[in-house]
């Protein structure tokens, strides 16, 4: 992502972003781990956390949570929200693509809303770095606009890209198992359609 479009997000941050974790992040990580007691030992590291929604999910649901943000209002909003409830993660401003994470350390990857922003090129490289970054068996779980969804292109001040599913299958060329999901619904009598991929990866 460009650094001149830090200031872009630093605003949405502080107007526009969700204030509840999305319910898809919900579904998989409480079926992945039911019990509360095993997810203390996973460490999750929430990718593009925006104002800390999903992270403040993870810390509250039991996870060892990192989270990082290339806009540091988004990453101040995540701190603020965590605390408000006594809870703790460790926060960072830094891009999607890096990932100041020990190798092979991570147990998951949580994802949401980051890829459409940064387009195919750069989605290859936090691929190639969120691999790096997890355990044999650690997974990945993305969630990003499909090319059919209609906040795509100059549609709205973020020049979304939606990607096709063959892009999608090449995100996942590193990865030893991918799981290929979409959510498509419709509003506005039909009018306006929401194209979601959901992406799964295992190391």
């Amino acid at each position: 992502m460009k650094s001149d479009n830090i200031e872009m997000w630093n605003i949405w941050n502080s107007t526009s972003a969700p204030n509840y974790p999305h319910n898809q992040v919900i579904k998989y990580c409480l079926k992945r781990w039911p019990q509360r007691g095993d997810r203390e030992s996973i460490k999750v590291l929430d990718l593009g956390c925006g104002n800390g929604v999903n992270t403040w999910f993870l810390a509250r649901e039991g996870f060892r949570v990192s989270a990082t943000d290339i806009s540091d209002q988004g990453v101040n909003a995540a701190r603020l929200r965590l605390l408000a409830d006594g809870l703790s993660a460790n926060l960072r401003a830094e891009s999607a693509e890096t990932i100041n994470e020990l190798p092979s350390s991570l147990d998951l990857v949580i994802c949401v809303g980051v890829l459409e922003v940064v387009g195919l090129e750069v989605a290859h490289r936090i691929m190639e770095s969120v691999h790096k970054s997890l355990k044999i068996g650690g997974e990945a779980f993305f969630l990003f606009a499909g090319e059919e969804s209609y906040n795509l292109g100059n549609k709205t001040p973020y020049h979304l890209h939606g990607y096709s599913e063959k892009e999608v299958e090449s995100l996942g060329k590193l990865f030893s198992r991918a799981l290929i999901d979409k959510s498509v619904s419709t509003f506005d009598g039909q009018k306006t359609t929401h194209f979601e991929w959901k992406l799964l990866l295992e190391k």
